[in-house]
């Protein structure tokens, strides 16, 4: 049997009709055109974007078993097919039922896009809902290796179509456009996230964080290597005890409580099931740790392992302890094989700073930039949002 997407558009369709958005002035101005997502089988039924079966000449062998609104698991006697066209990010009670229907089996393929009325709020890609869901599904083994899984119903509301296609490898995932065809008689496979290293640089509030958060967002583990004060109950996870619900934790030095601030906002919007590790020993985690790494950020380590060495003070053997760290890193990034994505700084298009202090941190920051992005396979540079891809 053979599965084809006749449309892959959102509720609305694309360009939504009279918008004057940027997303839809650019697609009118590219000739694109798409329609609400339909699924047809060469069976002769057909899938709606509401995830209603319009009836065809043949359905008697196979099941249709609604999970939600618009939400639908097809059993057929070669596979299991989720058509989640608008249901963006599941809940506990979808997933349990998901995982009690297929009875242990993987799914061959899951469409899935954004929820209905899915914003772009803070900049965060409505998408990133999408690879959420993808992100339980293979903790719960719903999803592997050869699962086909298929973005739909993208619209206007996903402003960044560069950022999201610089996130589907990372992610396993493709866009599904009109014309994608899924044999199901075939052996196939999948797109499997890639484990590589990723290193994403960018300017103050120019939103790197949230576009390496983004890029792991479908990872079904991930720690977020945060490389700032440790709190002062000595507690390295997210979790401290004495941490005040609400407050951020209070951190070694009373200068540091806005960096706990900072970690604390950043958890806010990472998923429940990411864990934290807050430490400036960060080789050992890459060695030995094999959950996908969110490290943020190399500027802070610097600043951290600068003040270990002793450089302000100019201490006697601060270069070769210096020097000796930043390989230990270098070691470690250039071994791991495991997902990594790490944050950094680029300070150097700044004003020259002021002080010898910050001249040195600027000039020694910069070569690490450029050591690390050596050993790295991918590097983007965050400029006011928006998205560029370095070529090596």
């Amino acid at each position: 049997m053979r599965l084809t997407l006749t449309r892959s558009g959102p509720v609305e369709g694309f360009p939504v009709p009279g918008c004057p958005c940027a997303i839809c002035s650019r697609a009118r101005r590219a000739g694109v055109e798409d329609a609400p997502a339909r699924l047809e089988s060469s069976a002769g039924w057909a899938v709606g974007i509401d995830g209603k079966v319009i009836e065809g000449s043949d359905r008697a062998e196979h099941g249709f078993w609604s999970l939600g609104e618009g939400l639908l698991l097809l059993q057929m006697p070669e596979a299991w097919v989720l058509w989640a066209p608008q249901a963006g990010e599941f809940g506990d009670e979808v997933l349990e039922s998901l995982a009690e229907r297929l009875g242990g089996a993987q799914l061959r393929a899951v469409f899935i896009g954004p929820a209905p009325g899915s914003s772009n709020a803070g900049g965060e890609m409505p998408s990133v809902g999408c690879a959420r869901t993808l992100a339980r599904l293979r903790a719960r083994g719903a999803i592997g290796a050869s699962t086909r899984c298929l973005l739909v119903g993208l619209g206007h509301a996903e402003t960044h179509p560069a950022r999201l296609d610089a996130c589907l490898p990372v992610w396993g995932a493709e866009r599904g456009s009109a014309g994608t065809v899924l044999d199901l008689d075939e052996k196939q496979s999948g797109n499997g996230p890639r484990g590589e290293r990723i290193l994403v640089l960018g300017g103050s509030g120019s939103g790197k964080s949230a576009f390496a958060e983004q890029l792991l967002s479908a990872a079904p583990e991930v720690v977020y290597l945060a490389t700032g004060p440790k709190p002062r109950t000595g507690d390295t996870s997210s979790e401290g005890a004495g941490e005040v619900e609400g407050e951020a934790p209070p951190t070694e030095h009373a200068e540091d409580e806005e960096w706990a601030a900072r970690v604390k906002k950043h958890q806010a919007r990472r998923p429940s099931w990411w864990g934290t590790l807050e430490t400036i020993d960060v080789a050992d985690p890459l060695r030995n740790d094999e959950r996908a790494i969110l490290l943020d950020s190399v500027g802070t380590w610097l600043s951290g392992v600068l003040d270990r060495c002793g450089a302000w003070e100019d201490r006697p053997g601060w270069r070769e302890q210096l020097d000796a760290e930043i390989e230990g890193l270098l070691t470690a990034w250039r071994e791991r094989s495991a997902p990594l994505v790490a944050v950094s700084d680029e300070v150097g298009w700044s004003i020259v700073p002021s002080t010898e202090s910050g001249r040195m941190f600027r000039e020694e920051l910069g070569r690490l930039n450029a050591k690390l992005a050596d050993a790295t396979e991918d590097v983007f540079v965050v400029v006011a949002g928006r998205l560029l891809k370095t070529e090596p």
